[in-house]
């Protein structure tokens, strides 16, 4: 019974390994997002010490045995920082992506079947994507404050005429499907068309979408906070740290190079899965295959 339980089916494995074959980029896009997730939830047993501790005889300690990634200004433990960073990346990227895509879906859906909301709503959403995202979440932030929570907030509202507009072209294809047209022709609930017909058709190109806003997200929380606009210096993050790192990188790069190397390794993950799931979502891709 216990090897029977513990052997993978059959199915399963041959499963994985046509995904592997087909779609490389999910697997190792989301072995190397898990691995983010980890450090992000581990942090705690994963760190060595308190990345707030401050010991002023390790300043600029350089990596080794008893501090991995070295010490930074204020002598406090690099390693301990870069893991703990990671849980603020990863709430950021989570928090904008699903921030963004709700509030864009309901302005997309809006404006593809009403045509009056449609120009006032679009007139808006070109207004916002007029001013680049970076300067649009500053000048937010710098209306707000400086928290975690603000920083999603103003990065969400940068990102949601894109997906307005991505909901708003799909809706607007819909629009003309003979099935849809019967369902408005025979008085079908607006909600019911909406959560039956047009919903269903949005979640593929939205889930794509969502991790392109996910490592968006986190590359300007990262920029934010380098240039001081972002979460409060107190808070461990990847920005904060190399923010803190390039006035000595001359002579200590450890403190910019392992958190940049974090940063890199997440961004670059989540834009190898969102490549593979555009490419099992696209139709043009699967007639090809």
């Amino acid at each position: 019974m216990s090897a029977v339980a513990t052997t993978i089916p059959i199915p399963e494995v041959r499963g994985v390994l046509r995904l592997w074959r087909r779609h490389p980029n999910v697997i190792i896009g989301a072995a190397m997002l898990a691995i983010a997730v980890i450090a992000a939830v581990a942090a705690p047993w994963l760190g060595t010490v308190d990345p707030q501790m401050i010991a002023p005889f390790n300043r600029l300690e350089t990596p080794g045995a008893e501090f991995w990634f070295g010490g930074d200004l204020v002598g406090r433990d690099v390693y301990s920082r870069t893991v703990y960073g990671a849980r603020v990346s990863l709430a950021v990227g989570l928090g904008v992506a699903i921030g963004g895509i709700l509030f864009g879906l309901i302005v997309g859906l809006l404006s593809g079947f009403v045509r009056w909301v449609d120009q006032v709503l679009m007139r808006v959403m070109d207004g916002l994507m007029a001013i680049p995202s970076i300067l649009l979440a500053v000048a937010l932030i710098s209306l707000t404050g400086a928290s975690l929570q603000n920083v999603i907030i103003a990065i969400s509202i940068a990102e949601v005429p894109r997906v307005a507009r991505l909901v708003r072209s799909v809706v607007l294809s819909l629009k003309e499907q003979p099935y849809v047209e019967a369902a408005i022709t025979s008085g079908t609930p607006f909600v019911l068309i909406l959560l039956r017909h047009v919903l269903p058709n949005t979640l593929a190109p939205l889930l794509v979408q969502g991790t392109y806003i996910f490592a968006s997200a986190v590359l300007t929380e990262a920029i934010l906070s380098f240039i001081g606009a972002g979460t409060p210096p107190s808070t461990p993050s990847w920005g904060n740290i190399i923010a803190e790192g390039r006035t000595v990188f001359s002579i200590a790069p450890h403190i910019v190079l392992f958190p940049g190397l974090a940063l890199s390794f997440t961004v670059l993950g989540v834009n190898l899965l969102g490549d593979g799931l555009r490419d099992i979502f696209d139709p043009r891709y699967v007639s090809r295959t």
